[in-house]
């Protein structure tokens, strides 16, 4: 019994897994293609530009982790959302440092910068949504 439940446990957790990938790349396309625009069309800072394209995928992302990801049928949007906003403001703070460090000290191309904050910052965010935004749900 304790096996099949440490089974299921694993299958549930790689379930959910490949689900926030797939919710992932759809935010992270979201956000690329908003920043890459306000930067190469209407020549805005890319530390400016991050900014604004974040904002803008936060609300799809919480979407996406609350109802796809995790299947958090709760009604407890108050306490997610704000757990998911804080949570997500923390990173983005995180990320603000490391673009800063990497395109400016490092001399890295913004793009490169960004990719590379995205594979570290996905981890992150996967472990941490589950952990404490969205912890009580039991599939």
């Amino acid at each position: 019994m304790k096996q099949a439940l440490s089974s299921l446990t694993k299958l549930n957790i790689l379930t959910e897994g490949i689900r926030f990938i797939i919710g992932g790349l759809t935010t992270t396309c979201l956000l690329w293609v908003c920043c890459i625009a306000l930067i190469e069309v209407f020549n805005i800072h890319y530390l400016i530009a991050n900014n604004i394209a974040t904002l803008t995928a936060w609300g799809y992302a919480y979407f996406i982790n609350k109802h796809l990801v995790f299947k958090n049928r709760e009604k407890k949007h108050v306490e997610h959302g704000s757990k998911f906003i804080a949570l997500q403001a923390s990173l983005l703070a995180l990320t603000n440092l490391n673009l800063f460090i990497l395109v400016e000290v490092m001399g890295l191309h913004y793009l490169l910068s960004l990719i590379a904050n995205a594979i570290a910052m996905t981890l992150l965010n996967f472990a941490l949504l589950k952990l404490i935004v969205f912890k009580h749900n039991q599939e």
